[in-house]
């Protein structure tokens, strides 16, 4: 969005006095207003190319503007999402801003708003080892800090679906909100890595994927229309949303110490520029299985991709073809069950 760009270019600028004389002013002035509410600087901090300064700035600006009356829990059940995908970023400063927002939510969060407060509280807890972890290597051990608040000792089953609901469904909200999707993308690919416990694929295609992959049928060009160049991180939730479609469940999470991980996972490009897993059928039967039965809307959301228009922004049939049809689980572990 030009208007998140702007913003990070102006945050951006080399010289200090500048952007303490004219650029905060005007960005601290704007926050809260409907051109500038919280989540869009958050979401000006997402992109690739976000410069590290401009990013820490812009942080500082929100940090400080959650001290305002004016701010509510709605702000800041929209800024989780955002803020938990900075945790990935590759720098440690901006991780540890990241955390020190998420200290700082509940301040604004009504009391009766316990579950924003909980997510919260679990993510910032000082004495866990999570906390050090994520500080250190934010992009792996997100998928373990997403595991913890949902499945942490104690929780009763009724509120580990709350949270699980509350967080898919985020995601959900976010990508369909302007500008969300790669805060988005980066959310469901860590709660893929967490573990069929802690977020089950058919949870996170009931209550986030499914209602994407709608809006992204939605994109269609006219037929005599030249397909548009669409933003990577767009391009990306597409390709975690496709993903969902294989039916691969990943019953022990991935990343960190799990020794006893077998799924095998091979790594090549996909089109948008990153590099895409694929899951082997060959795993071990404890950690790779199908979900079953297969969905029926999953199965009408692929035959709906392959009779979309070959025009489509988004190449829906494409990309189910590639990440979906010609993969050995879903050949072998899918499509002989179909009725």
């Amino acid at each position: 969005d030009g208007f998140e760009k702007a913003i990070m270019m102006l945050a951006s600028t080399s010289s200090d006095v500048s952007f303490a004389e004219i650029v905060q002013p005007e960005i601290v002035s704007q926050v809260g207003s409907p051109h500038a509410p919280v989540t869009v600087l958050l979401h000006a901090c997402l992109p690739p190319h976000a410069s590290k300064e401009g990013i820490l700035r812009i942080l500082a600006i929100i940090a400080q503007s959650l001290t305002s009356p004016s701010l509510d829990s709605q702000v800041a059940r929209e800024c989780i999402i955002p803020t938990f995908a900075l945790l990935s970023h590759s720098e440690r400063g901006i991780r540890e801003r990241a955390l020190g927002l998420l200290e700082q939510y509940p301040s604004v969060v009504k009391k009766e708003d316990k579950i924003l407060s909980d997510i919260c509280s679990k993510a910032t807890d000082k004495s866990s080892p999570l906390r050090s972890m994520l500080v250190m290597d934010g992009a792996n051990a997100l998928p373990g800090l997403l595991s913890q608040i949902v499945l942490s000792s104690g929780v009763p089953s009724s509120s580990v679906v709350s949270l699980q609901k509350f967080l898919i469904e985020s995601c959900q909200s976010c990508a369909l909100n302007k500008n969300g999707c790669q805060a988005s993308a980066v959310i469901l690919s860590s709660m893929e890595k967490a573990g069929e416990t802690a977020f089950p694929l058919s949870k996170r295609w009931e209550f986030a994927g499914k209602e994407l992959f709608k809006a992204f049928l939605g994109m269609e060009n006219d037929d005599d229309e030249e397909p548009t160049s669409l933003p990577s991180s767009l391009c990306r939730l597409r390709d975690v949303v496709i993903s969902m479609m294989k039916g691969v469940l990943v019953n022990e999470a991935q990343g960190g110490d799990n020794d006893g991980l077998n799924i095998q996972i091979s790594i090549g490009p996909s089109s948008t520029g990153r590099r895409m897993r694929s899951y082997s059928i060959g795993a071990s039967e404890e950690s790779f299985t199908t979900l079953e039965p297969y969905p029926e809307d999953m199965l009408q959301a692929i035959l709906k991709a392959l009779s979309s228009s070959k025009t489509s922004p988004l190449l829906l049939s494409k990309h189910v073809v590639q990440l979906v049809l010609v993969r050995n689980s879903w050949a072998n572990g899918v499509f002989p069950k179909l009725s």
